[in-house]
């Protein structure tokens, strides 16, 4: 189980950013990533693996007036 914006998330012994962005159904494209404090760059989703150990925060961007 990861901690993912403060919720135990069940996940996979090891999973992808991308991987876990599918499997919570976020699609946003504009959005920001830390895990254990760390921002990762969007173009590092593919291959940034997180486990459960993790806690991440994910951040979208929301844009209007």
């Amino acid at each position: 189980m990861a901690q993912v914006n403060g919720r135990t998330v069940p996940i996979p012994e090891s999973i992808s950013i991308e991987q876990l962005k599918e499997q919570l159904g976020v699609n946003a494209c504009r959005m920001a990533v830390e895990v254990n404090g760390e921002l990762i760059d969007q173009n590092r989703f593919g291959e940034a693996i997180i486990n459960d150990q993790c806690t991440v925060e994910i951040i979208t961007l929301a844009g209007g007036g």
